[in-house]
């Protein structure tokens, strides 16, 4: 399928199913709030870095946590609705594509469950035995498990439902391995460079998430006529 006109697209009747509808309007919402989540979000991952953070900017901190959970929940129940729109060709991968999705919502929930846990216990002792507990607690082995799974439920679990949308012919050709890029490259990116090139390549990164989101969900939602050319 070539890559269609959003334009041609918009003017064409929608999905009047409205779970799906909400499925829909759910995903992009769920990127947007990942971006404000990013956005707030101070570079800065030793236990030292981020005890200052909670320390000083313990506001700012916890709204990029509730932003993050919220939106990383919206995001997986929004591909949940993609992955649940395949028919056909394609179906296989987009119970593989959920399969990941889930596990990668399990995995942040418990690094969301962590991070809540640590900020509350913020004020609980002397900062340096706080700095010795996020330590030791980054390099547990349960965290690294589950730090593992939400990596690789984040970065493929969306690229599989993606690329199980353009299997069954109702995505672009290029979604799928934009999606992959923008999930992979951030980390890399991110790791090249001080803390304000991280800031700029989160910004970017998140942004092109969120516009890849609202092409999945408009090619979701206009499905019928674009397998119908």
């Amino acid at each position: 399928m070539a890559i269609y006109s959003t334009t041609e697209v918009a003017m064409e009747h929608t999905t009047s199913d409205p779970r799906e509808r909400i499925g829909l309007v759910t995903l992009v919402t769920g990127a947007a709030l990942l971006a404000v989540a990013r956005l707030l979000a101070d570079p800065g991952g030793s236990p030292a870095d981020r005890i200052e953070q909670m320390t000083h900017h313990d506001v700012q901190v916890t709204v990029s946590a509730l932003c993050a959970v919220t939106g990383f929940a919206a995001l997986m129940a929004g591909l949940l609705t993609v992955a649940s729109a395949v028919r056909g060709r394609g179906a296989i991968l987009a119970a593989v594509g959920s399969g990941l999705v889930i596990a990668g919502g399990v995995g942040f929930a418990v690094l969301s469950a962590v991070d809540f846990s640590t900020l509350a216990a913020t004020h609980a002792g002397p900062r340096s035995a706080m700095v010795s507990y996020l330590g030791a607690l980054d390099s547990s082995p349960g965290i690294l498990i589950v730090t593992g799974l939400a990596m690789v439920g984040y970065m493929f679990g969306p690229f599989v439902v993606t690329l199980a949308g353009r299997r069954a012919g109702f995505v672009p050709r290029w979604l799928p391995w934009a999606t992959l890029a923008v999930l992979i490259l951030q980390p890399v990116a991110e790791g090249a460079g001080g803390p304000s090139l991280t800031r700029y390549v989160d910004s970017v990164f998140q942004l092109a998430l969120v516009a890849i989101c609202w092409v999945l969900a408009r090619c979701t939602g206009d499905r019928r006529r674009l397998t119908d050319r």
